[in-house]
């Protein structure tokens, strides 16, 4: 039997997959060591992390007895990370959303223009290649 996914939508799929374990190895190293936590909350915001926000927020609030951090403390696929790899998969993590961040900007006709060419400036010219450099960029509540 043929696969019915397309090349393009399997690849999709493949890095939502990813994209799903990169986030559930942030918060199984937060479980973990959460001495870490401060300093993750630093630059990441709890909406950041979708589809895991509630999750992520059971975590930051002590809910160990949450069934779904029960669940990832006992998950042997997902690895418990150094600070120094912690560093590095947040980077990764940072780039796609400032991505995924300007493209909504850009399509966004309820922003004012002049907030708008602020906001792409920004992320542009700063957020992003501060990142790229190996640099966490603390996250900005105004936007």
């Amino acid at each position: 039997m043929a696969d019915k996914h397309s090349p393009a939508e399997q690849k999709r799929v493949l890095a939502k997959k990813r994209d799903d374990v990169a986030q559930l190895s942030i918060l199984k190293t937060l479980l973990e060591k959460p001495e870490l936590i401060d300093s993750v909350l630093d630059v990441i915001d709890v909406n950041m992390f979708g589809g895991y926000a509630a999750l992520f927020s059971a975590l930051i609030n002590g809910e160990s007895e949450h069934p779904h951090l029960m669940g990832l403390a006992v998950d042997e696929s997902l690895q418990v990370m150094s600070e120094e790899e912690l560093q590095n998969v947040l980077r990764n993590f940072l780039i796609k959303h400032y991505d995924i961040k300007l493209k909504s900007i850009v399509g966004d006709t309820s922003i004012p223009f002049a907030k708008k060419s602020f906001l792409i400036r920004k992320i542009k010219t700063d957020i992003i290649p501060r990142l790229k450099r190996g640099e966490l960029v603390a996250y900005d509540t105004n936007w």
